[in-house]
């Protein structure tokens, strides 16, 4: 805002809790102010409601009104939506590396990954024990995956669980996705698994 010439103002506060600088309140009453006068007011305008009376001279508005990011709410209060990706299983025969579950983020969306949990188990002997595992894979939109978490087994003990657990882990992007992966080397035997995916959806 700036006095388009030189003008004199009866009131010029933000009362709502605006910052205005160079800032002044009702206190301020009868300034006269001219064209190197300028105060910027930051905040959502609907709720800083800056008061300016004019009692002489000309007052103009200038710049651009917008809801800056230090301005936005949180992420969480932006249109959220609790989305999850779960995949559990028993009975799971030996097989290669394959896709259980996956989400991902839509246009004009971003999404918080929140929480990941991985269990696996034998549930039956295998003739010939490998290597087993669950994993949970980030893939950014165009680029190459990444693990978020994982856990791996290579022995013939049953009902002995791997487990992990992890939070706050990633920012997802529009076109970015989240997926579940399990795969198992043995010969014969079978697995339990549990993959979980909880994430918070929200504009842009």
């Amino acid at each position: 805002m700036q006095a388009a010439g030189t003008a004199t103002v009866s009131v010029l506060e933000a009362p709502r809790g605006g910052q205005m600088m160079t800032g002044t309140d009702s206190a301020a009453n009868s300034r006269s102010i001219g064209t190197t006068s300028r105060w910027m007011v930051k905040g959502v305008l609907a709720d800083v409601a800056v008061q300016i009376v004019v009692a002489s001279g000309a007052w103009s508005i200038w710049g651009c009104w917008n809801q800056q990011p230090s301005d936005r709410g949180n992420y969480y209060d932006r249109n959220p939506s609790i989305k999850t990706v779960d995949y559990e299983a028993s009975g799971v025969a030996p097989a290669a590396e394959t896709v259980r579950g996956t989400y991902t983020v839509p246009s004009g969306r971003k999404a918080y990954v929140e929480s990941t949990y991985v269990r696996i188990y034998r549930e039956s002997v295998a003739s010939a024990p490998r290597p087993s595992e669950l994993m949970i894979f980030y893939i950014p939109s165009g680029g190459t995956k990444i693990k978020l978490g994982d856990a791996v087994q290579n022995a013939n003990g049953l009902y002995d669980p791997m487990i992990f657990a992890g939070a706050q882990l990633a920012l997802l992007l529009p076109g970015d996705a989240v997926e579940v992966h399990t795969w198992d080397q043995s010969t014969g035997g079978t697995y339990n698994f549990n993959g979980a995916i909880k994430l918070c959806e929200f504009d842009t």
